[in-house]
């Protein structure tokens, strides 16, 4: 077989590494403690990275999509015409139900491959579904938004972070595949490193793959492997002890690349609440849902909760425009009738604005929001997030919030919706 030297720097243009979510990369770090300026021990990370729109994608060709595999995929090639139905050579595979099952994995040693269901849920991908469109129905096409939306998830790194340097060293061991054109094409990416120092860095790997000739698709060719071969590109990194969170610097759209030391789950896809307003240019995502999980008792007897406001990521943020936050009150998740208190007032929330990725220089942060006992209190107005003061592009926005739960209420599940507007001043 011929082996052809690639442009390995196109693995950031169409189907290349073009965007990822290191939960998006969650990491669970050791339990040493952070004095401010020392190197924390990771010993079990984990990444999740939503590539990019193209990297779930249908292609020109009805029934035929781009999609990724977990581990890596070897010389997929047809040995006669007669295996291949599509007609390309005798050499040019498109997948076929007996190399789907056989390579088209959702899982291998590190790593995993999901994807959303309707309701944002991850869930494995599946052969017989590798052409579905789940959110907006019908078959995957060309169309802007049509994707499957599928992302890698990879376990078991190793390495460092320094919070005070804004500096990270992970390492993996494991492999996930990009096929493209239903398996024309397929580059494997090997042990993934993450590298940022003082705020900016890279992902490198090394590479493998197959695909065929440009001017005779009759031809398979494997591709000259590449080594510690540059796939994303990180600016403007801000780490803390939850993680970091930050859009690679490439020229294509990139989806958000999230790290969290104290998480391994797959967390809930991005791409449900997302809101692109081309004609304002202002866009703004929620990354999930959020369960705060049990309040805790504090020594007056009274009880509160703590967590973080899901990821805003701003595409692109508009001089002048404010994002606000405003709280419902809370209702109980039951329909049992009772004589105890079975709602509390959005007045019990606050919140502490945070900027988690983007140039502070053109971001103006909210002030801090106390819950409290007066009833126009805490969220239950609408309170600043952030204003751009500048026009600033892959602006990831939260915020701690705080739970104050009032005396008297009964036990049980509640639930609030925090509106989050975008304001034109």
């Amino acid at each position: 077989m011929e082996t052809i030297k690639p442009s390995w720097r196109r693995i950031g243009a169409g189907l290349g590494i073009a965007a990822m979510s290191l939960t998006g990369l969650g990491f669970s770090a050791a339990p040493s403690q952070d004095d401010g300026n020392q190197n924390i021990e990771v010993q079990d990370a984990s990444f999740h990275w939503a590539i990019n729109e193209q990297a779930g994608s249908g292609t020109g060709s009805e029934g035929i999509s781009n999609w990724l595999v977990a581990g890596e995929v070897g010389d997929v090639s047809y040995d006669t015409q007669a295996d291949n139905p599509t007609g390309w050579g005798a050499d040019t595979p498109v997948w076929n139900d007996s190399q789907g099952a056989t390579h088209f994995a959702p899982e291998a040693e590190n790593v995993s491959v999901t994807r959303p269901d309707s309701e944002g849920t991850q869930i494995p991908v599946r052969w017989e579904e590798r052409n579905h469109d789940i959110i907006n129905g019908g078959m995957l096409n060309q169309s802007a938004g049509s994707s499957s939306w599928n992302q890698v998830n990879m376990f078991a790194g190793q390495g460092e972070y320094n919070i005070a340097n804004d500096s990270v060293s992970i390492h993996w061991e494991g492999a996930y595949t990009m096929v493209e054109d239903g398996g024309r094409t397929y580059k494997t990416v090997h042990n993934p490193r993450l590298e940022v120092q003082n705020g900016s860095g890279y992902l490198e790997a090394d590479l493998t793959g197959y695909t065929a000739k440009r001017n005779d698709t009759t031809q398979w060719l494997e591709m000259e492997p590449g080594t510690d071969q540059r796939v994303a590109w990180l600016v403007d990194v801000n780490v803390t002890d939850d993680g970091l969170q930050v859009i690679p610097n490439h020229t294509e759209p990139a989806e958000v690349f999230i790290v969290k030391f104290d998480q391994d789950e797959i967390p809930t896809s991005s791409l449900l609440g997302e809101v692109r307003d081309g004609t304002t240019g202002f866009s703004w995502e929620l990354a999930e849902q959020r369960n705060f999980g049990e309040a805790t008792e504090k020594s007056n007897g009274s009880f509160s909760i703590n967590g973080q406001l899901p990821s805003i990521v701003v595409r692109n943020g508009v001089a002048g425009w404010t994002i606000t936050g405003q709280a419902q009150k809370f209702t109980h998740n039951s329909s049992d009738t009772t004589t105890e208190t079975r709602e509390f007032g959005a007045n019990t929330v606050g919140w502490a604005p945070r900027l988690l990725a983007g140039n502070p220089g053109g971001v103006q942060l909210g002030k801090e929001i106390q819950p409290g006992t007066n009833e126009n209190a805490g969220l239950s107005t609408p309170e600043t997030l952030a204003t751009f003061t500048e026009d600033l592009e892959n602006v990831i926005l939260g915020a701690n919030i705080n739970i104050e739960i009032p005396e008297g209420v009964a036990p049980g599940d509640y639930t609030t919706v925090l509106t989050l507007t975008a304001i034109a001043q």
